[in-house]
């Protein structure tokens, strides 16, 4: 319920995932993905969570059950057809992205690649 802006988060590296609860290859990168925050969370990285679910509802329980910290994004009611999904040209999930401090996008497909892309990112000056 808290809006949230990638401006506001300039200087930072952000991780942006596009996903859904009813998402099973979603659901099964979630362990890495926690993971990942975990390390870097402390270390000027910022995870933002794009959710296609119907219900914001089912996002926030999910979260809460899998202890998933980062903040969520969900338009009710849109699944795939949202203003986010379409500006962003997501055709797939999931779908990650990676923006460097200079609030340029690293990478478009940093799915899987995380580990090696972000401390590149956190070294660029």
């Amino acid at each position: 319920g808290t809006p949230l802006s990638t401006t506001e988060l300039k200087g930072k590296v952000i991780v942006i995932e596009f996903w859904a609860t009813w998402c099973r290859t979603c659901i099964s990168e979630i362990p890495l993905m926690k993971k990942i925050y975990e390390e870097y969370k402390d270390r000027g990285v910022e995870f933002i969570g794009i959710s296609l679910d119907e219900y914001p509802d089912t996002v926030i329980q999910y979260c809460i059950e899998n202890n998933i910290d980062w903040p969520q994004y969900c338009e009710e009611n849109k699944i795939w057809d949202t203003d986010i999904s379409r500006s962003w040209g997501i055709k797939a999930i999931p779908t990650v992205f990676l923006i460097g401090k200079d609030g340029q996008i690293i990478s478009r497909e940093a799915r899987g690649q995380l580990e090696k892309l972000i401390p590149l990112a956190l070294a660029d000056k």
